[in-house]
């Protein structure tokens, strides 16, 4: 049936979550613009997921609002629907792939799966944080010697 395909919802619970941190809203009460803000500007900047997971994510979201228009009468449930129709499976896909729309905490994670860490793992995470802090170190400045001002009495040699 229509939801057992997503049995973890996970999806649904993001959109739920961004409704309230971005709207301070309820999922009902999110508009068109509102939802296509999330899905295709907040979602590619702060969550970390491989791009094929597109597919996915608006398949999930297009089941969510089909039962929202048709279960609770959600009267903007179709301008969702049109938001999560046409090419937007395509859209989410080539955003979850453009670094320019990661925020930083992103481009970091990014980063490390680039440089071949495991970051699935805390020990994985660790690892390249550590390598960023040993890499991105500034060498010790050489404290440069003390002027001897003209008037300074000068040491005696031993």
């Amino acid at each position: 049936a229509e939801g057992e395909a997503f049995a973890d919802l996970q999806w649904s619970s993001f959109l739920v979550d961004m409704a309230d941190q971005h709207f301070r809203a309820a999922l009902p009460a999110l508009g068109a613009a509102d939802l296509r803000d999330i899905v295709f500007e907040a979602l590619p900047f702060t969550v970390t997921v491989d791009a094929s997971a597109a597919t996915a994510i608006i398949e999930e979201l297009r089941a969510l609002y089909t039962f929202l228009g048709r279960e609770l009468g959600l009267k903007q449930a179709d301008a969702c629907l049109a938001v999560l129709g046409g090419d937007a499976t395509k859209r989410l896909e080539a955003a979850l792939r453009d670094p320019s729309k990661f925020g930083p905490a992103k481009q970091a994670f990014m980063a490390g799966i680039a440089a071949g860490f495991d970051m699935q793992t805390e020990a994985g995470i660790n690892a390249w944080m550590r390598s960023l802090s040993g890499a991105t170190k500034p060498a010790p400045a050489k404290r440069p010697a003390p002027k001897r001002s003209s008037k300074a009495p000068k040491r005696k040699k031993r």
